[in-house]
């Protein structure tokens, strides 16, 4: 039972594969993982073939690229004009060739992967896709279809103007259902799964983080952020990622600057996450149980901080705009907030009741059989 697993981009669109890929290994799969040298290295021990070879990211330095104003029309153009555009094109013809050189039974990728789709059903194979967007509303089927219709008729396949790829054989969901946009529903076969951890944070110290793509687009929002932890006084973790120096980061103890911690060690001394709005670090936050402040920099992070404020989840605040003191008040204004709290209690609840991740690499299996 060969498994091609295919994600496009950074760590944030492999790592929620990963449960599902454990439980697939587990379950006597074959699994070979492809995608970006940058982000791959993050499977490494998983015990999958790896097809291109992991590099070490060297720190890159250079100076941090301003911090431009969030543009959601331009996001959105962004999945039609280049990920279902020339990315999709191209990605299609490279995944076309690994599945000739490998010879899965299976292609498994995520929501934007549309290369890896179009790939799969060249080739007459099934494919399972997971869900990397926990909004759900990035992908806007008037935007994207057109683009796709086109890389179909290049690629020799016929029109899909229901865009029933975007579900492939098999949809799976790592993500409560009650966050996502109600104007973006799954479809009713959907399966969920429980991401790995869980774990309750049980500390009071706030963890902030960008990610680990945008950490070097986010202008002096990362010396804003380093300001309002001093303010609060207390424990504080700031990760800036693997391509800044924390030296250049200059904090008052007890906060302390790091390139990278692993999200579910940084959140278990944790009471409030202050981050950029993905949906790694959203989901994360909502596994630990803890509040969330949200400074979204784009991509669907804005999407995701509109959730997170409608659903009381914590707080969502201008990236470009908020003062140290306004981070440091909207801190301690969710931290002990019990209609936050409860808010976050009861998702939290939603997320860990999900489908163990043998559910999903079963169904998988079956799509095989």
């Amino acid at each position: 039972m060969r498994v091609l697993a295919r994600f496009v981009g950074g760590p944030g669109h492999l790592l929620p594969q990963v449960p599902l890929l454990r439980a697939l290994l587990a379950a006597g799969g074959e699994v070979a993982v492809h995608g970006s040298p940058r982000a791959i290295g993050l499977v490494r021990g998983l015990g999958a073939e790896l097809l291109v070879e992991p590099e070490e990211a060297a720190p890159r330095g250079g100076a941090i690229r301003p911090l431009a104003p969030v543009d959601m029309q331009a996001e959105h153009e962004v999945i039609a004009e280049h990920f279902a555009g020339p990315v999709a094109r191209d990605d299609a013809l490279t995944v076309s060739a690994v599945i000739e050189r490998w010879q899965p039974e299976v292609v498994v990728c995520d929501d934007i992967d549309f290369g890896a789709m179009l790939a799969a059903e060249r080739a007459g194979l099934p494919s399972a896709i997971v869900q990397v967007i926990a909004s759900g509303a990035l992908v806007l089927p008037e935007l994207v279809g057109p683009a796709l219709d086109e890389r179909r008729r290049e690629l020799g396949l016929p029109s899909d103007r229901e865009l029933r790829m975007l579900h492939g054989s098999l949809l799976v969901s790592p993500f409560p259902q009650s966050f996502r946009d109600p104007a973006f529903p799954l479809p009713p076969d959907t399966i969920g799964m429980r991401p790995e951890g869980g774990a309750a944070a049980d500390g009071r110290g706030v963890y902030a983080t960008l990610g680990t793509e945008f950490p070097r687009e986010s202008g002096d929002l990362l010396n804003r952020i380093v300001t309002a932890l001093g303010l609060l006084g207390g424990p504080a973790l700031l990760t800036v990622g693997r391509d800044l120096d924390p030296a250049d980061f200059p904090a008052p103890p007890p906060v302390r600057v790091e390139r990278f911690v692993p999200q579910r060690e940084a959140l278990a001394a944790s009471d409030v996450m202050v981050h950029h709005g993905g949906s790694g670090a959203v989901t994360g936050a909502i596994a630990a149980g803890v509040p969330q402040v949200v400074l979204a920099l784009g991509a669907d992070q804005p999407l995701n901080a509109r959730r997170v404020a409608e659903l009381g989840l914590g707080a969502s605040l201008d990236a470009l705009a908020a003062s140290p003191s306004e981070i440091a008040d909207a801190v301690e204004r969710v931290r002990d907030d019990a209609e936050v709290l409860s808010a976050v209690r009861r998702m939290r609840e939603e997320l860990l009741a999900l489908p163990d991740p043998a559910l999903a690499a079963e169904a998988v299996l079956a799509l095989i059989r």
